[in-house]
Formats: C-alpha cells, sequence, structure tokens
C-alpha cells in the first residue's frame, strides 16, 4: 500500500464516521443521557469558567455535533496520514 492509498482510504473512513456521528450524538444526548448538557452548564458555571448565559449559548446539542464533525474530520484525516506513513510497504528493489 502507497501512501497516497492508505490517506485515500483514511479520508473516506473520516466521511463515514463523520456522517453517522450527528445521530450518534443524538442519541446520546436525547436517549442515554438527557441532563449531560445541563450538567455541562451547571458545571462551567460552578467552576466560573462561563457565565450562565455564556454556557447556554455555547453548550447545546447543535454546537456538540457541528465539535464532532470537525473533530472526527480533522483528526481522521491527521491521524489516517501518520498511519499511512508508518504502513506503506517499501518499494520493490529490483537485483540485476
Amino acid at each position: 500500500m502507497s501512501w497516497k492509498q492508505g490517506m485515500i482510504s483514511a479520508i473516506i473512513i473520516s466521511f463515514i464516521i463523520v456522517f453517522f456521528s450527528p445521530i450518534t450524538q443524538f442519541i446520546i444526548h436525547e436517549i442515554i443521557s438527557p441532563d449531560f448538557l445541563k450538567n455541562t452548564i451547571n458545571y462551567t458555571v460552578s467552576q466560573k469558567k462561563l457565565t450562565l448565559t455564556e454556557a447556554k449559548e455555547y453548550t447545546t446539542l447543535t454546537s456538540s455535533i457541528w465539535k464532532n464533525i470537525s473533530d472526527g474530520l480533522s483528526f481522521g484525516v491527521v491521524i489516517g496520514a501518520i498511519v499511512a506513513y508508518l504502513i506503506q510497504s517499501k518499494p520493490i528493489e529490483s537485483t540485476k
């Protein structure tokens, strides 16, 4: 496998993962742990990192989905490039 083939595979896998990420985020935040965002807001305010208004604006399902998409694409491509480099096959040298 060449680096280019590995990189193309990594990009394809990253897009597949990112495609399914909004539905998994929705399931996690609405079904599995419906109080997660509220707890995150309360924790952020109690630690005085943001005001209540800022925390409510920043911590939403939509922002969580977009952050997950962004992280999935960027980490997928970067880690894919590193892995493709590490596992690329060496060219076969011909002996004459």
